[in-house]
């Protein structure tokens, strides 16, 4: 097993290297075989879409799902494209906008969380972001059972500054740098586990369960809230918007946080249909009561 996980390394690491061209011929290639082929998880996305756009006919949805598979086929391939960026690359093809909020929120002495969304490439806008940061940058992550490629995405992951924490330890990582200015990513479009739903929200035409944790941690230590709106520019290219939703978390009102948030991503979403992760089994957890 280790002899086939470093062989696939090495793999991932040759077609790092191959041009962006290059890429998304291969991407293009991946989307065929996962939406005719393969045809992966297709029930779940035409029925998110369908329930999130009622109004929409059919073959409007049929284009959207179809944008999703290329935009998926491409994120993937632009991960694996990662490890061979160099930082002019990266600068090029992911702009930060309104980073004088951050620094605003730097010089008030305020840490922030970042809420985004799995919009865009949501990996790229957080490996990236550290070169326009005011302040050590980290994000939360869920760490792969095979120890071999968890490795390998966080040497990937951390090639431009970023530090990783797992989900498992965010508390920690929060209490432990209670004294140290610093901006934490936090994507907080999931579903969360059944036995720890708390609060609901129309969602997409939707009623939807909600992470709340974002708002706990950044209420009890009064930190700031910022949301990053990810949007496809054109193929590669992503423009990430930063928008102040608190700079005072411990004054604001209860699930206001999050309703500010899950506004503006269904604003997001509803701008780029197709830019969001759609394969998420999102509404698997019907409200009882």
């Amino acid at each position: 097993m280790y002899i086939i996980n470093f062989i696939s390394a090495g793999i991932l690491r040759l077609l790092s290297l191959l041009p962006f061209w290059f890429v998304y011929i291969k991407s293009d290639f991946l989307f065929l075989i996962i939406y005719y082929i393969v045809g992966y998880r297709k029930k779940v996305v035409y029925q998110n879409l369908r329930n999130s756009f009622p109004e929409k006919s059919s073959w409007e949805i049929r284009q959207i799902a179809k944008k999703f598979y290329h935009n998926l086929s491409d994120v993937i391939w632009e991960q694996i494209k990662l490890r061979g960026m160099s930082n002019e690359q990266s600068q090029k093809r992911m702009v930060f906008k309104n980073t004088d909020i951050l620094d605003k929120l730097n010089k008030k002495n305020k840490s922030v969380i970042g809420l985004i969304g799995h919009t865009g490439n949501w990996e790229w806008v957080c490996i990236f972001s550290k070169m326009v940061m005011p302040y050590p940058t980290f994000a939360l992550y869920k760490p792969l059972s095979n120890k071999f490629f968890n490795k390998y995405l966080l040497r990937v992951r951390t090639k431009f500054g970023l530090k990783m924490i797992s989900s498992q330890h965010a508390m920690r990582h929060f209490i432990n740098n209670k004294n140290e200015l610093t901006f934490t990513f936090m994507a907080a479009d999931q579903t969360p586990i059944e036995s720890e739903i708390q609060y609901w929200t129309n969602f997409l035409n939707q009623n939807t369960p909600v992470f709340t944790g974002a708002e706990k941690i950044a209420r009890s230590l009064d930190l700031a809230v910022v949301y990053v709106d990810v949007k496809r520019i054109k193929r590669g290219y992503f423009e990430a918007n930063i928008v102040e939703l608190c700079d005072d978390a411990a004054s604001s009102k209860e699930n206001e946080i999050t309703e500010k948030y899950m506004r503006l991503l269904e604003k997001s979403i509803i701008e780029q249909p197709d830019n969001w992760l759609w394969s998420h089994r999102r509404w698997k957890h019907k409200r009882t009561k």
